[in-house]
């Protein structure tokens, strides 16, 4: 039967296409520390079996020993490079069924929605920074509809945005995903491969979230400027809350709030930004 891994990517997370490759990265904001910390966190959930975590310790353990390039690979494909729709949709008000699964549903700091031009990023805020390097990238769920609120401008009525990002992997063939970095020896480390892959399909959680059960005190969207972006000046910072009169619920694929590796959709759920420069 067709056999598929599905990667889902939750949390403060940014994501960059690298024009050269037709490859994406995807960094982890760096917020233990913070008052809201985040932890970045790996899920295995094999279809029949029992999930499983890598420990939080190991994760870390990787990045203190200066390992923060990893990358995604797919052992036994000839292909390469990650398929995505990019274009952001026309009316974030209106997600139909040909585009809800898009990628441009992701918010991107630098398009004429936001900033409208390069924000300049803190080095080292993004640890690690994992290459993608094969699969299909889409919207996975999408928020409620949310207002944009810019310093002490009145809110904006916005619209859908994506709360979680998605990529498919095909394995019918039994090819193996495989997610290493390489160490001081230059040695490729392994922190998980993936087997039998013909025979069993895989959901896998990468999220960058507060530990389970941590109260939601306040939004998270600020911990980019905070981290990342720290050049913008207060007031030209952007901020997220759901659009409360009415609430509005996307039509299809909304975020469920309840799970543990999913953050609440309004506080963090990734962006993306542009450019020649990798992210770390």
């Amino acid at each position: 039967m067709p056999t598929s891994v599905n990667i889902t990517f939750t949390g403060l997370l940014v994501f960059r296409r690298d024009p050269a490759t037709e490859e994406y990265e995807v960094g982890i904001l760096r917020a233990r520390d913070a008052h809201e910390p985040h932890f970045l966190q790996i899920e295995i959930s094999p279809d029949g079996r029992e999930p499983w975590q890598i420990p939080q310790d190991d994760l870390e353990q990787h990045i203190q020993n200066g390992n923060v390039r990893w990358q995604l690979e797919v052992e036994g494909s000839s292909r390469l490079g990650i398929e995505a729709r990019r274009d952001k949709p026309g009316d974030r008000k209106d997600p139909r069924r040909e585009n809800d699964r898009d990628l441009g549903w992701i918010i991107n700091l630098e398009n004429d929605e936001f900033h409208n031009q390069p924000l300049t990023r803190t080095p080292n805020a993004l640890q690690p920074v994992i290459r993608l390097k094969q699969g299909t990238l889409f919207t996975s769920c999408k928020t409620d509809s949310v207002d944009t609120i810019q310093g002490q401008h009145d809110p904006r009525d916005f619209g859908f945005i994506a709360g979680g990002i998605g990529l498919k992997i095909d394995t019918s063939e039994g090819q193996e995903p495989v997610l290493n970095f390489l160490n001081q020896q230059g040695e490729k480390v392994e922190i998980f491969r993936l087997q039998r892959t013909d025979e069993v399909s895989y959901q896998i959680s990468i999220f960058n979230t507060p530990p389970e059960g941590t109260p939601i005190m306040e939004g998270h969207f600020h911990l980019y400027y905070d981290r990342l972006f720290k050049g913008v000046q207060e007031n030209d910072r952007y901020d997220l809350k759901r659009h409360e009169n009415p609430i509005i619920e996307p039509p299809r694929d909304r975020c469920l709030e309840a799970k543990k590796f999913t953050p609440n959709p309004f506080k963090c759920g990734g962006i993306l930004v542009g450019g020649e420069e990798p992210l770390g």
